[in-house]
C-alpha cells in the first residue's frame, strides 16, 4: 500500500470519544499528546453550538482519519428517541477507522458497555491521564 502524501497543512485528524465530564483529565492528555506528535485533535467540546450533538459528532468523525477512544465507569447519554448512546454511536460509527482504544481501571462500570461484554477488540488499560499521555505520545511501533 502506498503511503498518502499530504499538504503541509493537512494533518491527520484524530478522533477523541470518551464521555467528556467524567473523562476530562484524560481528554486533555490525549489532545497535548496527539499535539504533540503532530497530528490535530477532533473534540467535541471545541464544536459549533447551533448544530445538533449528533450532527455534530458525526461531521467531525467523518473527517477524522484515527479514532481514539477513552472508556471508564459511563456509558454515555442516551437522547430521546434513540437506543445507543452517543459515545456507542461513535465507536460503531468508526468501525472503518484504524483505532486506539483505552479503558481505564476502574472497580465498578455501568451494565451497558460501549465495546460490548467481552469487546471485539482488545483495549490497553490505563490508570490516569499521565499514562495515557504517554502511550499516545509513544505509541509501539509497527513492523
Amino acid at each position: 500500500m502506498q503511503p498518502i502524501i499530504r499538504t503541509p497543512d493537512r494533518r491527520v485528524r484524530v478522533f477523541v470519544s470518551s464521555t467528556l465530564q467524567e473523562l476530562a483529565d484524560e481528554r486533555s492528555a490525549a489532545k497535548e499528546a496527539i499535539q504533540h506528535v503532530h497530528l490535530t485533535p477532533v473534540m467535541f467540546e471545541t464544536g459549533a453550538r447551533p448544530h445538533p450533538p449528533r450532527d455534530l459528532y458525526r461531521a467531525y468523525l467523518a473527517q477524522s482519519g484515527v479514532f481514539l477512544g477513552i472508556y471508564w465507569q459511563r456509558y454515555g447519554w442516551i437522547a430521546p428517541g434513540e437506543t445507543m448512546s452517543g459515545l456507542e454511536d461513535e465507536y460503531v460509527l468508526s468501525r472503518r477507522m484504524p483505532k486506539l482504544i483505552y479503558v481505564k481501571r476502574a472497580d465498578t462500570r455501568e451494565a451497558r458497555r460501549v465495546l460490548g461484554n467481552p469487546p471485539p477488540v482488545e483495549p490497553d488499560s490505563i490508570d490516569n491521564a499521565s499514562v495515557l499521555h504517554a502511550a499516545i505520545d509513544s505509541p509501539p511501533q509497527v513492523a
